[in-house]
């Protein structure tokens, strides 16, 4: 049995979100952005915000750290970036 070449990015991108990665979007490009320090955070179904009668994804944990990150000024998740690209480098 052989595994397609899409089977092997879910493989790696459920290997990241397991890790803790949380992804960002550049220039139409989802890639990973950062690693939380907290843990995965996993991309809960989407829920229309609890309209057309959808029940509100009570796990909040990734729009929380979204909205901590979408600022004008340094986001939240800027010091733990540094932190993670010392190590690496």
């Amino acid at each position: 049995m052989s595994l397609s070449l899409l089977d092997l990015k879910y493989v790696m991108l459920q290997e990241l979100v397991d890790a803790g990665c949380v992804f960002e979007e550049r220039q139409g490009w989802e890639r990973p952005g950062w690693f939380s320090p907290k843990g995965p955070a996993p991309v809960p179904q989407y829920d229309w915000y609890g309209s057309y009668g959808t029940p509100r994804n009570s796990d909040v944990r990734y729009e929380n750290m979204l909205k901590a990150d979408h600022t004008f000024g340094f986001s939240k998740s800027h010091q733990i970036v540094s932190i993670q690209l010392f190590v690496v480098s």
